[in-house]
């Protein structure tokens, strides 16, 4: 239990690393772009002058690029009066003549530890682009936590889930010294439920068949009249229909309050079994290690 519990604090303080990181990366993104958007007017201001752009600005504005290149993939578009649009990841605009867009750290809605990164909009309104972040630093640590921290403090939470289990199983069908049955010996975690703040409804998320869990986490959402189930490990999604109770890899799922259009959840089944696995049994004379019944021949048989 000390084992597992020390594993689980020890990716919870890389985690928090990597949230440190994400704000650090975006404040050295949004101070280039603005750099490079105060050279783009400044060229623009010379070569309207002069007629012909400075080779001085020219060097500068490429070496804030060059720097940029270290954080994110960056992608850049010569526009016709000198300055040059910067765009990041898959197509992001981060720089756009003389005006920079801001790049912010935001809470996902269900999650707020698992954070999302969205482009600030000179006209207003956030827009989420996690996902069409890659390349550089910023890149590196999105993939680090997306792709081997968090499957791998799922599966720590899967190996102490299973262990639990079926130890417990195990043992409440052995005697203990007194002669009592004996009752679980470990505590178990339970399937993390997180919901949006914006959700009319509600639902309880209980293991069904530990056997059949696995690794991966869930976006479940309610469309008006179905459940939709997103497997975010593998992207396939599963319509479970408008009932009031489902069965999905492992989990049971219960609405308990009638939910409403947009209402969502974000699953995760084995999150929490390291942190939350614990010892029950304290006193050796409540470990049930003998058979919970004898048999005996009956001397005339």
């Amino acid at each position: 239990v000390d084992r597992f519990q020390s594993l689980n604090g020890w990716m919870d303080d890389l985690r928090s690393q990597v949230n440190r990181d994400f704000q650090t990366y975006t404040d050295e993104i949004n101070g280039l772009g603005q750099s490079i958007a105060a050279v783009n007017a400044r060229i623009q201001g010379v070569a309207n002058d002069q007629g012909f752009p400075p080779n001085d600005l020219l060097d500068e504005r490429d070496h804030l690029i060059d720097q940029l290149s270290e954080l994110v993939n960056v992608s850049t578009l010569q526009q016709d009066d000198g300055s040059l649009n910067v765009f990041m990841g898959s197509g992001q605009a981060l720089v756009i003549g003389e005006t920079a867009n801001s790049l912010v750290v935001t809470n996902n809605p269900e999650a707020v530890d698992h954070k999302e990164l969205a482009i600030s909009l000179v006209g207003g309104g956030l827009a989420t682009v996690t996902n069409q972040i890659n390349g550089g630093k910023l890149g590196g640590i999105l993939r680090f936590r997306d792709e081997v921290l968090d499957p791998a403090q799922n599966s720590l939470g899967l190996v102490a889930i299973g262990l639990a289990q079926s130890f417990n199983e195990e043992h409440t069908t052995g005697m203990d010294l007194d002669g009592d049955l004996g009752g679980n010996y470990f505590a178990l975690a339970s399937p993390q439920a997180l919901g949006n703040p914006g959700n009319t409804g509600s639902i309880n998320v209980a293991f069904d068949d530990i056997t059949n869990l696995n690794n991966h986490e869930y976006d479940l959402s309610y469309d008006g009249a179905d459940w939709i189930i997103n497997d975010l490990t593998t992207g396939t999604s599963t319509n479970l229909g408008g009932g009031a109770a489902f069965i999905h890899d492992g989990m049971g799922i219960t609405v308990t309050a009638a939910p409403a259009l947009g209402d969502s959840y974000r699953l995760r089944p084995t999150r929490s079994g390291a942190s939350a696995i614990n010892t029950i049994v304290h006193d050796p004379r409540d470990i049930a290690a003998a058979e919970a019944v004898r048999t005996s021949d009956f001397p005339t048989n």
